[in-house]
């Protein structure tokens, strides 16, 4: 989902067919998904841009248990649980063998179908399908203690996990449809969201986020009491020698503080930048540039960014598909190319390119080419940034024009791509009231396309 509020909006990656019956996504690695399959009692991990299975070993409950839950620690332990209905017992799972040791038998909890640990690692919650209700599990002892009522007749499989960075326990339920839910860990109780698509029954939910702290930054106190009546200074240190990964580009965080007071506060965010060699500090398009290249679409090359370069098509190629679909977005490989000036052996991002052509982004240049060495220019960025972020870019139309910019007549081939690129508050125009249609785009200026088209994060 590229949206976990928007339930019924899925995207396929590919298919699966084993019993996956609990997973979770470890230290924020998110191009791969640690999963359990029961069918083969194994633990498997599974590539998020592809589906492709790479085993990791066999992974063995307790004799009649099946596996329900998998869920990974800020620090790394992976823990899972298994039931028959009748018992359930809690593990931790070796990630580099699959190995499952048991810690115990978790009270309160018959049939627990499912795992989540919240974000400061200090416990673990399950789902209890025999009595319906949301259970707090002691991941030192597999002690459980009922929280409350879910409030539905659970059934079936379950999947559940935190958002790290926002403390959201979302539930992926089956009563008599797959939904969504947001169960409150004070309570038990649990709010819908909306359905999956087709009702679809969800299995070894994993959000993308992580509260496991990053190696860049450094927070001294991490922890302590805070008299009452006082404050507690923490001193955050930003490591410029570790960065990692070792790229280009801003890395944000959230710092979250977790307490047994009832009032609430507000989680800072901090930002680190390392900056591009030709991308100084004021630069006009310093914070687009570097949130682009921190979400890892583009890292430049030899330190540098070259803001002033026009953007080629075959470039832009790569830039709009990994903004759509994320960093570890991978084509299908290039077999057979539509068009004449793309060779799917010799023409640089030739993949991406027919892919674009593929997924109905692009029809080329005209004459049966692409033109992939060619600038782009700005009335046509427009059409490339609202087809590529469309639901169904072949289809997609934008609203009529109404006549915005003294430079683009209404009504003309253009006006309404350019028109609903502004009414989306994607561009300004290019000054005077102007759009400048016929202008190249260089590679500063769509960086600031794409993190608007987007809403990539961006810090000050």
């Amino acid at each position: 989902w590229p949206d976990i509020t928007v339930p019924g909006t899925a995207t396929n990656v590919g298919t699966d067919s084993a019993n996956d019956y609990g997973g979770d996504f470890r230290l924020g690695d998110f191009t791969k998904l640690y999963v359990l399959d029961d069918g083969a009692k194994q633990l498997v991990t599974i590539n998020t841009a592809n589906a492709a299975r790479t085993v990791i070993g066999p992974a063995t409950p307790v004799s009649g248990h099946t596996w329900t839950g998998l869920a990974a620690s800020p620090t790394g332990t992976l823990y899972a649980t298994s039931s028959n209905c009748s018992a359930s017992t809690l593990y931790t799972i070796d990630p580099n063998t699959g190995a499952a040791t048991q810690v115990g038998s978790i009270t309160n909890a018959p049939c627990a179908i499912n795992l989540a640990m919240d974000p400061a690692g200090q416990w673990l919650y399950t789902v209890d399908i025999v009595n319906d209700r949301l259970v707090r599990i002691n991941p030192s002892t597999a002690a459980g203690t009922v929280v409350g009522p879910v409030g539905i007749n659970a059934n079936y499989a379950q999947g559940m996990d935190f958002d790290d960075l926002t403390g959201t326990l979302y539930w992926a339920a089956y009563s008599t449809t797959g939904e969504l839910r947001v169960l409150d860990t004070t309570t038990g109780a649990s709010t819908l969201v909306g359905a999956f698509p087709g009702g679809t029954e969800i299995d070894a939910l994993a959000i993308r986020s992580f509260a496991g702290g990053v190696c860049w930054l450094t927070l001294t106190p991490n922890s302590g009491a805070v008299p009452a009546n006082s404050t507690l200074n923490v001193n955050a240190q930003f490591q410029a020698t570790n960065i990692c990964p070792p790229i280009y580009g801003m890395q944000r965080a959230t710092i979250l503080e977790v307490d047994d007071d009832s009032y609430p506060v507000t989680n800072p965010s901090v930002c680190f930048y390392r900056a591009f060699n030709d991308v100084p500090q004021g630069h006009t398009f310093d914070k687009f540039i570097h949130a682009l290249a921190g979400a890892q679409i583009t890292q430049g090359s030899g330190g540098n960014f070259q803001p002033s370069q026009n953007i080629t098509r075959s470039t832009m190629a790569r830039w709009l598909l990994l903004a759509r679909y994320g960093n570890t977005y991978a084509p299908p490989p290039c077999l057979s190319s539509p068009f004449a000036d793309v060779d799917c052996e010799n023409t640089p991002n030739a993949d991406w390119i027919v892919d674009l052509y593929n997924k109905g982004i692009t029809g080329g240049c005209g004459g049966g080419n692409y033109c992939p060495n060619d600038p782009v220019k700005r009335q046509q960025m427009a059409v490339f940034l609202l087809k590529a972020k469309a639901a169904n870019p072949t289809t997609y139309a934008p609203p009529p024009c109404t006549g915005i910019f003294a430079d683009v007549p209404c009504p003309s081939t253009f006006a309404n791509w350019i028109e609903e690129l502004y009414n989306q508050g994607i561009t300004s125009g290019c000054g005077g009231g102007n759009f400048c249609p016929n202008n190249f785009v260089t590679r500063g200026q769509m960086a600031t396309f794409v993190v608007k088209n987007w809403n990539i994060p961006t810090c000050p």
